[in-house]
């Protein structure tokens, strides 16, 4: 048991080595790549760490090293394209424009209800008003 438990540490930790060396060997052209679509820098090195999060969950699927550059690269490019369409969408919304009212007739009502709360403060005892 004690040798199964040591093999697969092993195992892990050779995994983890293969893909620090894939993330210091390729970070910088898939910033670069993200940079290009998105247009911003700290976008896109959050799009291309979104990317490497999401490879270390599926590293074990990705035995290749070129199948897991194509896996980060189309990662990459997708992540870039939700962050343009979330940007596009936000800069498009308009918020709705309310329709300007009387502002003496509303502003007469508001200073009624303003005096009426007063008045019922006034009424009740000065520790329930605290």
């Amino acid at each position: 048991m004690r040798q199964l438990v040591a093999a697969s540490e092993r195992l892990r930790s050779a995994d983890e080595d293969e893909a620090v060396a894939l993330y210091a060997a390729h970070r910088l052209r898939l910033v670069r790549l993200a940079v290009l679509l998105v247009d911003d820098q700290q976008t896109a090195e959050d799009v291309v760490q979104d990317a490497f999060a999401a490879f270390l969950v599926r590293r074990s699927r990705l035995d290749d090293q070129e199948k897991a550059l194509a896996y980060l690269r189309t990662s990459v490019v997708n992540g870039a394209r939700d962050k343009l369409r979330r940007r596009r969408t936000a800069r498009a919304y308009v918020p709705p424009h309310d329709v300007p009212r009387d502002a003496t007739v509303e502003g007469a009502l508001l200073a009624e209800d303003h005096r009426e709360v007063i008045e019922a403060l006034r009424q009740i005892a000065p520790r329930q008003r605290e």
